[in-house]
């Protein structure tokens, strides 16, 4: 699984996000998680193809999912960038802090690299 989609990604071009400390590579393609039927298949098949940004949202229900299948397939949380989202029923300051805590919890990750307000509203 990592040889194929490794060999693609390294071609994919990348922004640069520069923080105090650090520079982070976000690749300028992403994969879009909405409405993914089998999301270990679909996940697998993204990566294959070379795609090493994935957004998502915990409105997807199958973020869970997406961080089980990098697990199982042993792909290192340093390979991909990942995105996710607020839903409107989750804005606010601490709802947004809960929303934020439960995409970490499904995703089973430290981190999560941009998070979004999905749709703002007043």
């Amino acid at each position: 699984l990592k040889e194929t989609g490794t060999d693609i990604a390294s071609k994919v071009p990348c922004y640069q996000l520069k923080h105090p400390n650090s520079t982070i590579q976000m690749p300028a393609i992403g994969f879009g998680l909405y409405k993914v039927d089998d999301t270990e298949k679909v996940t697998v098949a993204a990566l294959q193809a070379g795609y090493r940004h994935f957004d998502g949202a915990s409105f997807y229900e199958n973020e869970d999912t997406f961080g089980a299948t990098l697990k199982k397939h042993k792909i290192s949380r340093n390979e991909v960038f990942i995105t996710s989202k607020v839903w409107n029923d989750m804005q606010g300051y601490d709802k947004t802090i809960e929303s934020f805590n439960k995409s970490l919890k499904d995703l089973d990750t430290e981190y999560i690299d941009l998070y979004l307000v999905h749709w703002p509203v007043p």
